[in-house]
């Protein structure tokens, strides 16, 4: 990215941020395009987690990998959806490819983590969305057991040796620069029930940390606050379940690839300032999967918002 943008920049460093913020822009736009596709009657809601979330603001405008990750999920899920949901052309399949490339060459797990959730989308989508939890279960069982064939199969491509060298990896690196923001991770083994053991503590720790104390980094107490408004929408959002079928197809989607990145993240990040720039593509979808499900007639209707009402 750099080496190309030198041929216009003349090697001024704002000259690149300012390209940086142009491309990730570019991929919001065709993220919030696509997600207006399926959830047209929410567009401000979507407009805001998309475009005013923190996380997303900050680390989608430096030069960083983040920018460029955007650029490619948000021109690969517009043209996701256009192609499953409105006419198909050659200009979408090329878009869709290019942009999956585009992923797999910035971060392969952002790309490999796509697979699962869209095969689980598409087998809902087509069975007229019956039994959509069931079927991404078994998308998700289908996808350890094809790690598992993997993993005696081919040990030089394990994807559960991956993990566990990476955690060893950035652990050692960690404490070699002496990091002042070092966690404690859940130790892993090299098999697959190890692994799977350890998944909720690891959500656990992207979803919560920061806890709002404890650090005087401003970055750090900002993103504690952003935790906290996110698990109040988790919260509200479980009291106004959306039952839609589409709705309830596209947040299983969203949940299956955050819940994915969060797994390998909270593995295999032992500090807290890398888990906020690596949650980003996961906060992101996190969030659209709570817009897809959030029901605000029910929260409209319930007696807690009737007595507030009645007493203004």
């Amino acid at each position: 990215f750099n080496a190309f943008f030198m041929l216009v920049s003349f090697g001024y460093y704002q000259v690149h941020n300012v390209l940086m913020n142009f491309v990730s822009f570019i991929g919001l736009v065709f993220l919030y395009k696509g997600i207006v596709l399926l959830l047209p009657k929410k567009k401000f809601a979507i407009f805001t987690v998309i475009f005013l979330t923190p996380t997303i603001l900050f680390w989608g405008s430096g030069v960083l990998k983040e920018g460029i990750i955007l650029l490619g999920l948000g021109i690969f899920i517009y043209n996701l959806f256009s192609l499953l949901h409105h006419k198909t052309s050659s200009l979408k399949i090329t878009l869709l490819i290019l942009s999956f490339s585009l992923l797999t060459l910035t971060k392969l797990y952002i790309s490999i983590f796509l697979i699962p959730p869209i095969v689980g989308y598409i087998w809902v989508d087509k069975t007229n969305g019956k039994s959509p939890l069931l079927k991404y279960f078994l998308v998700f069982f289908l996808s350890l057991s094809i790690a598992t064939l993997i993993q005696k199969a081919s040990p030089e491509t394990n994807p559960i040796n991956f993990i566990v060298d990476k955690q060893a990896e950035f652990v050692r690196h960690v404490e070699e620069l002496n990091s002042g923001s070092i966690i404690l991770l859940p130790k892993i083994e090299s098999s697959i029930l190890s692994i799977s053991y350890n998944i909720p503590k690891s959500i656990s720790i992207v979803l919560f940390r920061p806890f709002p104390f404890g650090f005087s980094n401003p970055l750090y107490i900002f993103c504690s606050i952003e935790n906290t408004m996110i698990i109040l929408l988790i919260l509200l959002t479980a009291f106004s379940f959306n039952r839609k079928k589409g709705n309830v197809n596209l947040a299983l989607f969203s949940f299956y690839y955050c819940l994915s990145l969060y797994s390998l993240i909270g593995l295999t990040t032992p500090v807290i300032g890398a888990i906020c720039r690596y949650k980003l593509p996961g906060l992101l979808f996190l969030l659209i999967g709570l817009i897809a499900l959030f029901n605000k007639e029910t929260i409209q209707k319930s007696r807690f918002f009737e007595l507030k009402t009645k007493q203004h």
